[in-house]
Order: structure tokens, then sequence, then C-alpha cells
């Protein structure tokens, strides 16, 4: 099922010195990557509570034949109970649950109103137990009365102990996603949120993710009601053999309702934060899967790629093959840096979980890059020689005076190999011959913006006060931003071009043309499709978008699924 979001806004506070710099970042807008200015435009609401029709101070249900009635008034005085604080609302919450399971089974899919009445009890039985700690991940929910529900875990790559917060879908919008892939059945959404401890490197902490809950009964147990928490990702029916409710897209509407101005003061103010940086991944690392990398572009983050994710996750054929990662830089900065860093934790991430080098996944990574995303990919599967040096620098590497550290970044950032594991880089709206608007004016106004780190600035000086005329201009005036590194005529940007591939690395391409430019032609408003052109792709496929649009397109999903199919076939 898919739904159109309505697009919205949520207002937030902000210092004012993160609201100038979102107002003068503005002018990145023509050449950004798929930036959302100005905050949020993504909403995330609860589900609206449920009413009961029973007069609260009568509510008990006893004398009462019908089952849907008897099954309110629980509810009712589960609800009085609950705002008593009083720990009893959880049996009671469970016994409306229960009595109104027979009522609510041919009506799950609908919003009548037995369905409606159990799902707001398998909410407050989930939210009460765990409010008054009787919620044992392990073992089950123990009741007042003495009573364990059994809980039990289907089809996750979590841990039971990884189930840290539940909150039910309710309603949400945002401007990052345009379909919704649901459908009705038993049991009730959640998006729950996990915490990080160390066994799973690469994850980041508070992780969203999809369960569907289910309390009912459980034929292996004898028709026993045990609480079931399915991976609606993984699994379709219940343990009763009915289908089950399923909201994919909610955990990624979640994290677009949680975003921020961050990618403001990343692109202005490179390196401020550095914890927030590097490969991550949304799940447990998953071995039978090959590994995608998402690179997103400049002024961005990886909640550009929601989209994406969110269609390609819904098919199964993508899901079962493949494992999402996101790489997230600091974009004011060089992209070399960026670059290098990418190659480092790519070798790291190899070594921590197939060092014995014995899962042919781990060397069919892909890469997918926007804009300048897909120049750091590209710096992953090309050897440098010394051909990037020897864009910037007039002398040999290995005659310059400076400190081992320093040394030691710019090895990293000008000479590399190709990554053995990376076997296919998908080029989305790449300039790889730049972008005539890191010339113009708000390019310039964009570059000049870019902070430079103190501990950047400072090797920069000593570099060049004790190697007089060892480099080029693009590097002498200041350590070049990554908007500079963009503009056509950049050496840096054109020694990239002529870096010779790894064998045996596939490649593919989508431009995006959207209008005519009297000064470059067809172009998707700041990457023209000359730029965007690459020989020695596979397939170049050309969507009707602009650059910001391109990842939104619904050609750019159905290109990039097949791809994958390609690729997960051999191809």
């Amino acid at each position: 099922m898919e739904t159109d979001f309505i697009l919205t806004r949520c207002a937030r506070p902000r210092t004012r010195w993160r609201f100038l710099c979102a107002i003068l970042a503005s002018s990145v807008c023509v050449m950004s990557s798929g930036c959302v200015l100005f905050g949020s435009h993504s909403h995330w609401y609860a589900p609206a509570p449920y009413e009961t029709t029973v007069n609260f101070l009568a509510a008990d249900g006893e004398g009462s034949a019908d089952a849907l009635a008897a099954a309110e008034s629980q509810y009712a005085v589960a609800r009085e109970a609950d705002e008593a604080g009083n720990a009893s609302c959880i049996d009671r919450y469970y016994a409306a649950a229960v009595q109104v399971w027979p009522a609510y089974v041919p009506v799950a899919t609908t919003e009548e109103r037995p369905a409606e009445l159990y799902r707001a009890a398998v909410q407050g039985f989930i939210e009460s137990a765990n409010k008054y700690g009787r919620f044992n991940r392990a073992a089950g929910v123990l009741l007042v009365n003495g009573q364990i529900v059994p809980v039990a875990f289907r089809g996750f790559v979590w841990r039971p102990e990884d189930f840290a917060t539940f909150m039910p879908v309710g309603a949400y919008e945002s401007s990052r996603l345009q379909n919704r892939y649901a459908s009705a059945g038993v049991g009730v959404p959640y998006v729950v949120l996990t915490t990080n401890p160390p066994r799973y490197p690469f994850v980041r902490s508070s992780q969203p993710f999809a369960a569907t809950a289910v309390l009912g009964p459980t034929p292996a147990m004898g028709g026993r009601f045990t609480l079931q928490f399915y991976d609606p990702l993984r699994t379709t029916v219940s343990e009763g053999g009915a289908p089950i409710a399923k909201d994919l897209t909610a955990p990624l509407a979640y994290a677009a309702s949680q975003e921020n101005d961050d990618w403001v003061v990343n692109f202005l103010r490179p390196g401020h934060d550095d914890t927030l940086d590097g490969l991550h991944m949304h799940e447990p690392f998953q071995p039978q899967k090959i590994p995608v990398v998402l690179i997103h572009g400049l002024a961005s983050d990886p909640l550009t790629w929601l989209q994406l994710e969110n269609d390609l996750r819904a098919q199964p054929a993508i899901f079962e093959r493949y494992q999402f990662w996101y790489f997230r830089y600091d974009t004011g900065g060089p992209f070399l840096g960026s670059a290098a860093r990418l190659r480092r934790e790519l070798a790291t991430i190899h070594q921590v979980y197939d060092p014995a080098r014995c899962n042919p996944n781990m060397s069919r990574i892909v890469l997918i890059g926007h804009s300048m995303g897909g120049l750091v990919g590209q710096l992953q599967v090309t050897y440098s020689g010394d051909t990037v040096w020897q864009a910037a620098a007039t002398q040999p590497f290995n005659t310059i005076l400076t400190d081992p550290a320093t040394r030691a970044e710019l090895a990293a950032a000008f000479f590399f190999q190709p990554s053995p594991d990376v076997t296919r880089v998908v080029y989305i709206a790449t300039p790889h011959q730049g972008s005539s608007d890191a010339t113009r004016f708000v390019g310039r106004l964009s570059s000049a913006m870019v902070e430079e780190r103190p501990i950047a600035e400072a090797r920069r000086e000593q570099l060049v006060r004790d190697n007089p005329d060892a480099f080029r201009e693009e590097v002498r005036r200041r350590i070049p931003t990554s908007v500079d590194l963009l503009e056509p005529d950049s050496l840096i940007l054109q020694s990239t071009q002529r870096l010779p591939y790894r064998q045996g690395v596939a490649l593919n391409t989508i431009i995006g043309d959207y209008r005519w430019a009297n000064s470059w032609g067809p172009s998707d408003g700041v990457v023209s499709i000359e730029s965007a052109s690459l020989n020695g792709s596979q397939t170049e496929a050309t969507v009707d978008a602009r650059h910001t649009g391109v990842l939104r397109n619904p050609e750019t999903s159905r290109e990039v699924s097949a791809i994958l199919m390609w690729h997960a076939v051999g191809n």
C-alpha cells in the first residue's frame, strides 16, 4: 500500500548562530546534494487514544454476556488504575485484550471498535509493563496476580535485550518519504529503539527498527496467550497462521522526524564533531548479505537516502540479498580526506566481521554515491599513483618537510590503492567534471563560509612556510573545500578523472535531466549531463529530475533495483 505524505514543517528552537548559518547556507541550495533546508519537514504522531463507552465508575464487566462490553469494562478500569499509578492496570489491559480477541480477529484489518480496542489494550499492556518494571525481555511480563505472560521474538536480527523503547505507530508525515509500505493484519505495528552495546560494532546507538506485537493464543503452547513480537521485514504470518500487520516505512519516518540542522554545522565547520561521522549500519551485520554502502553528497547527510532505502527494503528479492550501510562525513572539508576515511573504515569493518576473508559477500561490496558522494566512491576503486599529488604539489612527496602526523594524513589522502572488496560503484548525479555552480557567486560564497579546523589550518601554514613553492596555488591559498574541488578548473578534480580503475569493477550511472542551461547545456540544474556521464559505465539511465530530487524519483529506485539484481547474479 502506498500513501503520499503531506509536506509539513516541524518548528524547533535554535541558537542565533545556527539560524544565521542556515540562512547563509541557503546559498548552497542550487548545488546541494540533497539537503532539506531550514529544518525538518517531518512529523511523528502517537496513536489517537481509545475512548471507552463504559462508565469508569461502574466499569467492572461482571455479569455482562457481551465480550466486547466486558473487554471495554476491563480497559476502562485499566485506564483508571494506570492514571492512579496502580500496577494492577497491567492485568486489566491483558484481560481486555484476551476478552476482545474473539471479536477482534474477524475485523483485525478494519477500524471497527473491537480492532481499535484490541490495539489500545495491547499498547497499554506493553507500556504499563515497561513503566512498572514488569517486562522481562527473556522471561515475559509478570502480572500483579503472579501470572507470567510469556514473550517471544520472531525473525529479528536484534536480541531481546536490544528492545529498549517501544513506540506504537500512529500517523506520520515526511517530505523525505513519498511512499508508505504498510499492510493490515493482526497485531500492532511498533517502532522499537535499541541501544548499542559493544556487541554491534559500526551500529549507532538508539537505532529504530520495525516490530509487530501480537498478544494472542499460541497453538504451540496449547492456546495459551503469549506476547509475540514479529519482524515485519522477515515474517509475514503469526504463529497462529494469520497475516501480521506491517509498517516497514515507520522506522525511517521516525528517523526523519528526529532530524535537525546538523548538516549546516557539518558543512560550515568540518570536523566539529567527528563522533557522528564514519561507516554505520542500521542493523547488526548479516554475513549472508552483500553490503551496499550509501554515500551522501554536499551539504547533506545519510537521511537523504531514506526514500531509496524505503523502496529497496520493501522488495523481498532485494532485502534478502543486501544489507544497507551508510557513510557519513563532513562535506565542507576536502573530499580527499573523506575518501581516505572511508577506505580505512572499509578495511576495518572487513577485519572485524571477516578477518579470515572467507565470506565472499564481503568482497562484493556495492557503493552508491550521490553527487559528491560519487567522487568519494570513485576514490575507493581507483589507483592514485602520484597523479593526485602532482596536481597539488610541484615537488616529490618524500622531500616535503613536515611532522609524522601530517605526513601520514597527506599520504592517506593523496596516495591510495583500490579496495579489493568493492566490485561495483553506482554514480547518481555525480559531477565527474565538476559543476559550474562552484565557480559562481553562490559557490564562492559557500566556500568562503567554510571554517578551517584550527589543526588543519596550522598544518597548512607549516607546510607552506617550510616548503616554499612546493604547493600549487589551489592548496597554498587555503585548504580547498569540497566546493573548491568541484570547480571544473580544479587541478585536483581533473587529476581524479584520469585515475585508472581496478580491473573487474563495474560502473553504473544515473543522471538527472531537468533543464537546459545556455552555458553548459542539459543538466539537472546543478550538474550537466556531460559532467555526470562516464565512459565505461555498463548502464547509463537518465531521469527527469532536478539534482536534489534525483534520489526521490521512482525511476531512480527502479534503476537501482535492477542494478542490484544484476549484481546479485554476478553480472
